[in-house]
């Protein structure tokens, strides 16, 4: 029996990457990609021109204003099924996107059947379980309210800083603080409040997470 062809939306920031999974994708399954963007704004303009026919979502982690945009995708077509896949395992950023809504996640290092699997049963069933999101984790983020931390104007200019050139010594004078220990809190408190370890997983959460914004 013929399988029913699956439409795919494809975002991510990686031409290259995202290219090559569109090409896996159609030449191996029942798969056909009807739109892929760069800039997940451009998800909504998708849509739009999509009309009525019906597809799922496969977007890329890092893409910046992930969350924030993720949101507004499942507000305005809920029935949308969005799997999302992940550089590295981050148990904030897994827990935050399905209380948004996402019907299921992967690491971009898992194997083809895998992907296929999540794919046909996100369809199919609605969810995908797997070892990094179980069923019994699905139901319990149903009963547990997982938000995106909200910081006070100036700790944000901090995490835009974060984001540019200047050297942790330098914000001093931008943040209008005479000690470098007040730096140092700025910092620790983020990390804590993120659960990062490095000023690199810091500024790429605070991105994603729509918390700050490169110009």
């Amino acid at each position: 029996m013929k399988r029913k062809t699956i439409n795919l939306v494809l975002a991510g920031p990686q031409t290259i990457y995202r290219k090559a999974l569109a090409h896996l994708l159609v030449s191996s399954g029942p798969y056909r990609v009807v739109a892929e963007t760069d800039d997940i704004d451009s998800i909504f303009q998708k849509l739009d021109k999509l009309e009525n026919l019906m597809a799922s979502f496969i977007i890329d982690s890092d893409m910046p204003g992930l969350y924030p945009k993720i949101k507004l995708l499942k507000r305005r077509w809920p029935e949308a099924k969005v799997l999302v896949l992940f550089s590295h395992k981050s148990e904030f950023g897994i827990h935050s996107l399905l209380r948004l809504g996402v019907n299921g996640v992967l690491l971009k290092t898992c194997k083809e059947r895998n992907l296929y699997k999540a794919i046909d049963e996100i369809n199919a069933e609605g969810y995908h379980y797997n070892d990094l999101a179980g069923k019994e984790l699905f139901e319990a983020i149903r009963w547990r309210e997982l938000r995106v931390p909200q910081f006070m104007p100036k700790h944000q200019y901090f995490l835009s800083l974060c984001a540019g050139p200047k050297r942790y010594e330098d914000m001093m004078k931008p943040l209008e603080v005479t000690s470098y220990r007040s730096v140092e809190g700025y910092r620790n408190k983020s990390y804590k409040i993120l659960n990062v370890n490095n000023r690199g997983e810091l500024v790429a959460f605070a991105l994603k997470a729509g918390l700050i914004h490169l110009t």
